[in-house]
């Protein structure tokens, strides 16, 4: 009888690792202030958000933080995290959803955060 559980174990891992990452958004946050179109500042972000997705898988911790420097001086940070259960690809899935959740939700804010079940992404202004 050990057999059935053992099979029922088994699949239910198969299951879950085949999944791919859980990108419900728990958390949304974006400021109040607001950049205008075509600011530079803008342009950071998206370098620095950009950096952060495909960087982020790649480290063992999936923990990784990003800054560039606006033409106007502004720096952005932005920092990228995942659920360490998740393959380096999931990851990288997660972190891509939850960039374009950010950009679509937040686009022209001084800064923004997306959480989702299985990754998080923030950006905001370097303050020295």
């Amino acid at each position: 009888m050990r057999f059935v559980p053992t099979i029922c174990i088994l699949l239910l891992a198969i299951s879950v690792v085949s999944g791919g990452p859980n990108t419900g958004i728990t958390l949304q946050q974006c400021s109040p202030n607001t950049y205008p179109d075509g600011d530079p500042y803008g342009i950071a972000v998206h370098q620095a958000l950009y950096y952060v997705v495909k960087l982020t898988p790649n480290t063992s911790h999936y923990f990784h933080s990003d800054t560039e420097r606006s033409t106007s001086g502004i720096i952005a940070f932005a920092l990228g995290t995942c659920v360490l259960y998740l393959s380096a690809f999931d990851c990288g899935a997660c972190l891509e959803a939850a960039a374009e959740d950010c950009v679509s939700q937040c686009n022209g804010h001084m800064f923004g955060t997306i959480n989702l079940v299985d990754c998080s992404i923030r950006y905001a202004p370097l303050v020295n």
